[in-house]
């Protein structure tokens, strides 16, 4: 398809809050306001005090604030701390392609709407619209799940879950800048000419992974916002870098691009309805075992010394290597792992930043408990069969858990947190206790910063009365 770039560019420039519909509206600030708070729990890892110190080195004009802190520094700084922070405990969404948009689109909203002293209602329209490009483009590299011959397949090596989160901050921070058309076609040039390189391959084999996981979503975010500030104070790119199967796509490993889905419905069917959210922070993979160990543990009523052994099987893509290590190193070892994730429901450690503390990671009772995991790859559970284009999200899992002389077994193709069942549908209250118990990590002894982010959920979803940005930012100060 010719001028998807331009099409894309005119998408954003054009729509205006008016123009989504409620449900896309309250989802927003559902979204918004889980990935606050993933920020805020990140803010006490490793990665969170890297972010930090990074800021205050490289200082910067003081007009964005980064969460948790009331610290200032650039917009362009503050997008990069608080959108790695928000990814740093794997508990951010996770739209089902599968990738995550939400930790950049945050950052870069909240930076550049604090610059601009946005209003809340402009802040709904430029979080929504930079997922929807993010998702836009996710979308063109032809997921979902890379499904061939209705088999569930792997990454291909040629792949980077970062180009998404580049876009996402983009495009909410083209929208924040009032870009018109053609800027915001020039933006997406700058961004796409200079998005992470596709290291999904080294991902894959890696046993022990990088603290900055698949990539460093907080470049991502400032790559973003960057482009956008280039393109409103004249520099150009390449205007059509999305048109045509060459160069951009075919850089990703991806040997055609989905122009149809790109531009499906677009501005009719609003992908943040189809995200998901996670309870736990862990890859999303590891959710749909846990959520089924958690109730059998609880409908049983197991306690961890009664379990002997629990058996995972599941397809290609939740058996790989980093996910059956019994024996994780380190915190993003643990987050991609089926025996942590099970072994922290099984002993009910709270769920938060303290799933990888070094008390926790290097616990003799932990790690005797990660030996009784057992993850298997079974290749039936790779076949799915999904109706032409839907981007739904099935992951076909089993889990055996032995105990008390019985073998208890529970099935699912979905988990926790995803939108299509009664059962699975993550409440309003549900995400806000989430996120008041991510978010009291920052001040974890005290009972006042609680009761503050217990207001901040009010502020969120009154987001849209706003005149001003600044009564949430505010509310996020110690």
């Amino acid at each position: 398809m010719e001028q998807i770039t331009k099409t894309l560019a005119q998408f954003i420039a054009d729509t205006k809050f008016k123009d989504l519909p409620a449900n896309v509206v309250h989802e927003a600030k559902r979204n918004l306001l889980d990935t606050i708070g993933c920020a805020l729990g990140g803010l006490s890892t490793d990665i969170g005090l890297e972010c930090l110190e990074l800021a205050r080195n490289l200082g910067g004009k003081p007009e964005s604030s980064i969460l948790g802190t009331g610290e200032k520094t650039s917009c362009v700084m503050a997008s990069y701390s608080n959108s790695r922070m928000a990814n740093a405990l794997d508990a951010d969404d996770t739209f089902p392609i599968p990738a995550h948009f939400a930790n950049s689109t945050m950052g870069a909203t909240l930076a550049m709407g604090e610059r601009q002293n946005s209003s809340g209602e402009e802040i709904i329209t430029a979080y929504v619209l930079g997922y929807e490009l993010a998702s836009r483009i996710g979308v063109g590299m032809r997921p979902p799940l890379f499904l061939k011959e209705k088999k569930i397949s792997v990454y291909p090596p040629l792949y980077c879950l970062g180009v998404f989160s580049v876009f996402g901050a983009l495009g909410a921070a083209a929208k924040l800048l009032s870009l018109n058309p053609e800027q915001i076609q020039h933006a997406l040039g700058i961004g796409g000419t200079s998005c992470p390189i596709p290291v999904h391959g080294k991902w894959g084999e890696s046993t022990i992974l990088p603290t900055l996981k698949y990539g460093d979503v907080g470049w991502c975010a400032q790559l973003g916002v960057t482009s956008s500030l280039l393109a409103g104070m004249g520099t150009t790119g390449y205007n059509t870098i999305f048109d045509g199967n060459q160069h951009f796509w075919r850089a990703y490993g991806i040997d055609s691009c989905d122009f149809e889905g790109i531009s499906h419905e677009l501005g009719k069917r609003w992908s943040i309805l189809e995200t998901t959210y996670k309870p736990w922070p862990s890859c999303r993979y590891t959710h749909y075992p846990l959520w089924l160990f958690l109730k059998i543990k609880k409908e049983n009523e197991l306690s961890s010394g009664e379990i002997e052994k629990i058996s995972i099987k599941m397809g290609h893509m939740g058996t790989g290597t980093r996910f059956r290590n019994q024996n994780p190193n380190g915190m993003v070892s643990c987050q991609f792992n089926h025996p942590h994730a099970i072994t922290m429901g099984a002993l009910g450690v709270e769920v938060g930043p303290k799933w990888y503390s070094r008390e926790i990671m290097g616990s003799k009772q932990v790690d005797e408990f990660r030996k009784k995991v057992q993850v298997q790859h079974d290749p039936e559970l790779d076949k799915i069969d999904l109706p032409p284009g839907k981007v739904i999200w099935k992951l076909p899992t089993s889990v055996d858990v032995i105990a008390k002389g019985n073998v208890f077994r529970l099935f699912t193709e979905y988990t926790k947190g995803d939108p299509w069942t009664k059962e699975t549908y993550f409440t309003d209250e549900e995400l806000k206790r989430k996120f008041i118990s991510f978010a009291s990590s920052v001040l974890s002894g005290s009972e006042k910063w609680r009761e503050q982010m217990r207001s901040v959920t009010d502020v969120a979803f009154k987001l849209e009365e706003l005149p001003n940005i600044a009564e949430l930012i505010n509310s996020l100060k110690p």
